[in-house]
C-alpha cells in the first residue's frame, strides 16, 4: 500500500534537508574526493530508504529528488499530479538548509571552491548528469543495485568546479546558491535544465529499452 501523500511529502522535505546540509558541509571538507564521496554516500543511503518505501504502484525514489520523480512519472511509477507539491517541499527544505548555512558564515570554514563554473561547463555537466540520472533511477527502481545512484553525483563532482556536485539534484543546487556557494544565475538554469534533460532522457531510454518502464 502506498503511503499517504502527506507522509511522502514529509519524507521529501526531510530527505532534501538532509542531502542539502550534507552537500554544503561536504563542500567544506578537506578534499574534493571526500566531498564527492560524502554526497554520493548520502544519496545512495537515501535511495535505499526510498526503495524500502516503494510499492508495486509507486516508487519511493520519487520523493527524494525531483530529477528522479520526473522520469519515474514518465515511466508510470509516480503521479504527475504530485510532482509540483513534491518539488515545492524539496526546494523549500533545501533553501532552509542553504540559508541556515549562510547564517553560520565562516564557522563552517573555507569552501572547496575553485574558479566559478562557466555557462558552458554548467550546461555540459547538466546534460551528462541528467542523462545518467534518468538511466540510473529507472534502473534502480527496476531492482538494479542502489549504488548506481552514486554515478550521477560522482560525474557531477568530477566537473572542473567541485561545487557542481550539487548539480545531481535541482533542489540541492538551489540550496547551494542560498548558501552562497553558487551564483543564482548559474543555479537556477542548472536546476531547470536538469529536469528537462531527465525528462528527455526518460523518453530516450524508454525508446531504446521499453522494458525499463516495467
Amino acid at each position: 500500500m502506498t503511503p499517504p501523500l502527506g507522509v511522502r511529502l514529509a519524507m521529501a522535505g526531510t530527505s532534501s534537508l538532509v542531502l542539502t546540509a550534507s552537500a554544503i558541509l561536504a563542500l567544506h571538507a578537506p578534499s574534493a574526493v571526500l566531498a564527492v564521496a560524502a554526497v554520493a554516500a548520502v544519496t545512495v543511503l537515501l535511495g535505499w530508504f526510498g526503495q524500502s518505501a516503494s510499492t508495486p504502484e509507486h516508487s519511493g525514489l520519487a520523493e527524494l529528488n525531483a530529477a528522479w520523480a520526473l522520469p519515474l512519472a514518465l515511466a508510470g511509477r509516480a503521479r504527475f499530479g504530485e510532482l509540483l507539491p513534491t518539488l515545492v517541499v524539496q526546494v523549500a527544505a533545501a533553501l532552509a538548509a542553504g540559508f541556515g548555512a549562510a547564517a553560520l558564515g565562516t564557522r563552517l570554514g573555507e569552501p572547496l571552491l575553485f574558479d566559478a563554473p562557466s555557462p558552458w561547463t554548467v550546461g555540459l555537466v547538466t546534460v551528462l548528469v541528467g542523462i545518467l540520472t534518468a538511466w540510473t533511477v529507472l534502473a534502480v527502481d527496476g531492482q538494479a543495485p542502489g549504488a548506481l545512484l552514486a554515478v550521477p553525483v560522482a560525474t557531477a563532482g568530477a566537473a572542473p568546479s567541485i561545487v557542481l556536485v550539487a548539480a545531481a539534484n535541482p533542489a540541492v543546487t538551489l540550496g547551494a546558491a542560498a548558501a552562497g556557494l553558487l551564483p543564482w544565475a548559474t543555479a537556477a538554469p542548472a536546476a531547470a535544465g536538469l529536469l528537462a534533460v531527465t525528462a528527455a532522457g526518460a523518453f530516450a531510454i524508454a525508446a531504446v529499452a521499453p522494458d525499463t518502464e516495467g
